[in-house]
């Protein structure tokens, strides 16, 4: 496995790959900041991804609180696969910006060898041996302290040229929606995200809950909403977004 999670591709590589509408568009002064997250999905043998589990809980899970407490990253989280395609094991982590983001594993590889725990990678290597790296910023979203156990991920394919209308579709139509979810209870944290490194899913609508039936039950709630109320916006944004993958994932770490 490449170096310490998550930085599976060199820096020169990343870089080159900061291609097509989100990465030209400038932030304005009046902007509130929008954090990245680092994602490293994990393809791994079902019969051994308990030691995987297990390495992160022992070795990892230390250097990246450790990390965090130093201010290098904003948080991190380990999700386990419930129900979706070939991805098994989700590590995340958040930073202000690129540069900060691209820093981090240097800094969680250097806590690891402190410890002397080097071999952990090769071993999380051996349990997990393919991944698929990405790099997204955050659009829009709920607070992240609302995070529940049970997690919801939809990841959209979409016209590279019309993304942003799917983005202003999203915030001023979906959103709304999934705001008033969250009082309901069954849904406790949402957030949309865009690529700036990666594979072909272009946005992600990512959906917490304090369990898997009280989150399903939100999601279906806001899409009959939707559908109902918001035809033409649904209409205009399926035909941008037109093909999409689904996960439930178990939070099994989000820090904060």
């Amino acid at each position: 496995m490449a170096r310490v999670l998550g930085c599976g591709i060199a820096v020169a590589g990343l870089l080159s790959l900061m291609t097509g509408p989100a990465a030209a568009q400038p932030q304005t002064e009046e902007e509130a900041p929008k954090p990245f997250i680092y994602a490293t999905y994990l393809i791994c043998d079902t019969f051994e991804q308990w030691k995987a589990d297990a390495i992160v809980a022992h070795v990892f899970a230390p250097a990246y609180d450790a990390v965090m407490a130093d201010g290098a990253i904003g948080g991190w989280g380990w999700m386990a696969h419930h129900t979706g395609g070939q991805w098994r094991r989700l590590l995340y982590y958040t930073a202000p910006n690129i540069e900060a983001l691209l820093a981090v594993g240097d800094k969680v590889e250097a806590k690891v060898e402190e410890r002397e725990q080097g071999r952990a990678a090769d071993e999380l290597g051996g349990v997990c041996p393919a991944h698929e790296d990405y790099i997204w910023r955050v659009r829009a979203g709920s607070p992240v302290e609302g995070r529940g156990e049970a997690g919801f991920s939809v990841y959209f394919i979409c016209d590279e040229a019309r993304e942003d209308r799917a983005d202003e579709l999203f915030e001023q139509t979906l959103a709304p929606v999934y705001d008033k979810q969250l009082s309901g209870g069954g849904l406790t944290n949402w957030g949309w995200l865009e690529h700036w490194v990666g594979g072909k899913y272009r946005r992600v609508l990512t959906l917490t809950g304090k369990d898997h039936p009280s989150l399903m039950k939100a999601r279906d709630a806001a899409i009959e909403e939707l559908l109902a109320k918001q035809e033409a916006a649904m209409e205009e944004f399926t035909g941008i977004c037109n093909s999409h993958a689904d996960y439930l994932w178990d939070v099994e770490t989000a820090k904060p």
